[in-house]
């Protein structure tokens, strides 16, 4: 759905030379390169929006990888750099990632040339290395504002205790840098300001940082950490683990503690935060797994460098090491195949259409472009519900006076089993319904949970129902 709602800003901006800006907080540099690569997909008459973003983020993950290469050369050493790229071009979930139009691949993207730029400020001393470092990462926020937030304690630890420079850093340069990240994300939401929908776009915001943080966050606990260590788990396996521990003991045993602070936060701050949400994917936590990584490469590198004249020690190393990348890469090429296979919202919204009548509309709350473009579908809005946000009787009387108008003008109404149940925390919506309607089955059909994660594949039937008034 993220693809999709991505795909069709690009196209409506690439049609009208206008910005147009996705859900939540826009992600207004995402849209607009999407944009780029839907035009340049029309010269070569592929019309298909999503086939161009989803291409932008083939392209741009293997330039990651290219820049997460000259990151850690400047930072560790080349051995390292060699491992750590060539166990992220393997991470199941950033191939997982690669292959959908999103704002985080073009996010890692920005974030890299950033800390690359940065490190040569520091290596150098020349002012315009720590601008462009700083219009990176204002870039990055263009493309995903939150992250660029999470990014924020572990970049500043970097400017004031940089690992290749001796110089004192001074803070008059870091209140500019500042206000160079502001300005080159900020530009890329002016022009918001200034369309008709300035006011809702405002609104927008606000209601995403409600909806996302303030009525989505959960108490701390135990199991959210766990939470973010399975997640890494399952993408590095148990000798991954490992070699990310000795590769962090490898640091403190050669007093790399910079290295090791920055590396340190840049792992903790977004897997704490996006552990800590009711609404968490596997893709959130992303961020968190690049730090890990370079610790796996350093401990790959340091064995490989220490029994470098030992041909049968190091044959073994490096069968473990193609373990490691093997063992997920299995467990994650099925999902990928049967996602290239299959177009599963696509097939699933023929199956609701073939299903209904011409005129029909469908209850759901985030489906709505898929139905309209796959099928033409009209879809209707319901009131839903997060564990900090529960629906009152009110709105659900409301949404029952909206509904039975409709229902007046014999305007078939359905509902699927995705639209019943989904954002649904407190059951009050789907109590209400059976409640004040009757609900036919008409079909089933098999669905794809695309909310159960990049490198998952959550299979189950679904159900279709006609609503008709009791």
């Amino acid at each position: 759905m993220d693809a999709l709602n991505l795909a069709l800003r690009a196209q409506d901006t690439a049609r009208s030379f206008q910005m147009q800006y996705q859900y939540g907080i826009g992600y207004p540099l995402t849209v607009l390169i999407g944009a780029v690569f839907v035009f340049i997909f029309k010269l070569f008459n592929v019309h298909d929006p999503v086939i161009a973003v989803n291409f932008m983020n083939v392209v741009f993950s293997s330039l990651s990888v290219c820049l997460f290469y000259l990151f850690i050369k400047r930072i560790l050493d080349r051995s390292t750099a060699f491992f750590s790229s060539l166990t992220l071009a393997f991470c199941p979930l950033f191939l997982a990632m690669s292959l959908y139009g999103r704002g985080q691949i073009l996010g890692y993207f920005f974030l890299i040339a950033g800390l690359i730029f940065l490190l040569k400020h520091q290596k150098t001393g020349v002012s315009s290395y720590l601008a462009l470092s700083g219009i990176s990462f204002g870039w990055m926020g263009a493309c995903r504002l939150q992250d660029l937030g999470l990014m924020a304690v572990p970049v500043s630890f970097a400017y004031f205790f940089p690992t290749s420079s001796n110089r004192n850093p001074e803070v008059r340069q870091y209140i500019l840098f500042i206000f160079v990240i502001f300005l080159s994300c900020g530009l890329f939401y002016v022009p918001a300001l200034f369309q008709k929908t300035g006011v809702f776009f405002t609104g927008q915001i606000v209601r995403f940082f409600n909806n996302n943080i303030t009525y989505n966050a959960r108490f701390p606990s135990i199991e959210s950490l766990v939470y973010g260590f399975n997640i890494l788990n399952e993408n590095v396996t148990i000798i991954g683990l490992f070699m990310a521990f000795i590769g962090l003991c490898g640091m403190i045993r050669t007093k790399q503690a910079r290295t090791l602070g920055f590396l340190g936060l840049w792992y903790l701050v977004p897997v704490i935060f996006y552990s800590h949400l009711y609404t968490r994917v596997p893709r959130f936590i992303m961020l968190g797994i690049f730090p890990a990584i370079i610790a796996i490469g350093h401990a790959w590198a340091q064995f490989d460098q220490r029994y470098s004249k030992n041909i049968k020690i190091r044959a073994g190393f490096i069968i473990l090491f193609i373990l490691m990348l093997a063992i997920p890469f299995h467990h994650i090429y099925p999902v990928l195949k049967l996602r290239h296979d299959h177009d599963f919202m696509k097939e699933y919204v023929h199956w609701v259409k073939e299903n209904i009548e011409e005129n029909a509309m469908v209850i759901d709350i985030d489906r709505g472009e898929a139905y309209q473009y796959f099928g033409g579908i009209m879809t209707l809005g319901k009131p839903y519900e997060l564990p900090n946000k529960k629906v009152g009787r009110e709105e659900l009387f409301a949404f029952k006076e909206k509904l039975d108008g409709y229902l007046s003008q014999n305007i078939s109404i359905y509902i699927t089993d995705a639209g019943l149940y989904a954002y649904d925390y407190f059951q009050n919506f789907r109590r209400f319904m059976f409640e004040q309607y009757h609900l036919e089955e008409i079909a089933e059909h098999g669905y794809v949970d695309y909310n159960s994660g990049e490198t998952n594949f959550l299979q189950a039937k679904i159900r279709l129902y006609k609503v008709y008034k009791k």
